[in-house]
């Protein structure tokens, strides 16, 4: 236990309207319980004002420390798409729309509202674009461990992985659209992804690394006090911590931190003092360098901490109380030295906002249109 670590409510939490049922922030809903819980409040309401929701949705999302934008936020109305091409365009737009600016802007794109009657549209992905994950019969994985299963599924949808496999093979997009299964491999034109250097160690870009360019989540459910959408994409900039101090660190991801260290002339295996916190910071100068570089915005953990901390001011100067999951808002390096360690947040989830949701493949319409895709 870290005894400066402030202490957090319990994760058991009520929406902003006692009539409301209880969210938890780690529950995955599904669409149809969801809808069931809310259908009172649901049909209460009549007109929806969705680009008000969806910012108040990112203003209100509890592991976000970069939510300070979220008047920023711009929503591509896809709720009339009425076929899978159509469905395909729209997330090619929503790529195409935040490379034009670099990842400067935010985007939502906002997909028919569920309907308990009718089969729902849902992303597969957790992110559109993803690393394909390809497990050894030693248990090793050539790729992001994390996509294995999603792997899986796409190649017996039919996806082909390249003739010769490696670490970054980008998966194509599995949009589940009433009752099947649909795959598209998203266009090169819309993918940037950037090779990973250092100014001052050439011995890192010989390792060979990258990370797509614009982050953007897919497998949240939006959800409103008037409206649940299963699938509404949306898309920022990275912190430079998401991919050099987890994506490309952890072990259970890509575990790059030994080849850093030897990269910067370290040896792990001499237990060198430090070695893990030098390659951190080396890998994250990395990644700030080469997206920089790229001409894609990224920022740094301290950054967006301040940039955090400057937001709980606004809020607390308009009497709104700042709720947070304080291991979520606390970056993965030099937490202590960010100004929001000592602060402490209840993680209560109010309506509008990015809510979990069970994995597609477990629930009963998931696995249904997985049978009669396959």
């Amino acid at each position: 236990m870290n005894p400066n670590k402030p202490t957090v409510c319990p994760y058991s939490t009520q929406t902003s309207r006692p009539d409301l049922p209880e969210i938890t922030v780690e529950k995955r809903w599904s669409a149809d319980e969801l809808c069931t819980q809310l259908k009172p409040s649901l049909l209460s309401v009549s007109a929806i004002d969705l680009q008000t929701d969806a910012q108040g949705a990112w203003r209100n999302s509890v592991r976000c420390s970069g939510r300070a934008r979220w008047r920023s936020l711009r929503v591509i109305d896809a709720r009339s798409t009425n076929s899978v091409e159509e469905c395909f365009d729209a997330l090619f737009e929503h790529l195409k729309r935040a490379d034009a600016n670099r990842s400067a802007e935010s985007f939502i794109t906002v997909f028919p509202e569920f309907d308990p009657d009718q089969a729902e549209t849902r992303i597969w992905n957790h992110q559109l674009i993803r690393y394909a994950g390809y497990p050894a019969s030693d248990g090793s994985v050539l790729g992001d461990p994390m996509n294995v299963h999603l792997t899986q599924i796409a190649i017996d949808l039919g996806w082909q992985p390249p003739h010769q496999r490696s670490r970054f093979d980008i998966l194509p997009i599995i949009l589940q659209f009433r009752g099947k299964l649909h795959l598209r491999p998203i266009p090169k034109e819309y993918l940037a992804e950037i090779t990973i250097r250092h100014p001052e160690h050439p011995a890192i870009e010989s390792l060979g690394l990258r990370w797509y360019a614009i982050p953007v989540v897919t497998d949240m459910l939006f959800a409103s006090e008037q409206a649940i959408y299963p699938a509404a994409p949306f898309s920022g900039h990275y912190v430079s911590t998401e991919i050099a101090a987890r994506n490309l660190a952890d072990l259970k991801r890509y575990n790059q931190l030994p080849q850093i260290a030897a990269a910067i002339g370290l040896d792990p295996s001499k237990h060198a003092k430090f070695w893990i916190d030098r390659a951190l910071v080396a890998l994250n100068e990395a990644v700030l360098w080469s997206f920089e570089g790229a001409g894609y915005r990224i920022v740094d953990h301290h950054t967006v901490t301040s940039e955090f901390a400057n937001f709980c001011k606004k809020e607390d100067r308009n009497q709104r109380t700042v709720h947070g999951d304080w291991p979520w808002l606390i970056p993965p390096m030099s937490s202590a030295s960010t100004p929001i360690f000592f602060r402490s947040f209840e993680p209560k989830i109010e309506l509008p906002n990015f809510l979990y949701q069970e994995l597609p493949w477990n629930t009963p319409s998931g696995q249904a249109a997985l049978a009669a895709s396959t």
